[in-house]
């Protein structure tokens, strides 16, 4: 497993390599981004809001067990 592990990402430069190898802007470039993106409106505040609760409902099964857990199929 060691070996396709490392030798994946190299055959997959070596196959597709970046366009761009260099961007000396990028922080400025990330900052303009997300103030075109604005704040998060109410719809995607409140999916947030669920995607954390799941995932803070999930980590008492690292502790107790399996019990607890959210079953993922239903």
């Amino acid at each position: 497993m060691l070996l396709p592990g490392l030798a994946m990402p190299l055959i997959f430069y070596w196959l597709h390599p970046p366009e761009a190898k260099q961007t000396p802007h990028d922080s400025q470039m990330a900052l303009h981004k997300l103030a075109a993106l604005g704040k998060l409106n109410r719809n995607e505040g409140i999916m947030l809001l669920v995607f954390l609760l799941l995932l803070w409902a999930d980590i008492p099964a690292l502790f107790i067990g399996d019990w607890v857990t959210l079953n993922t199929t239903t």
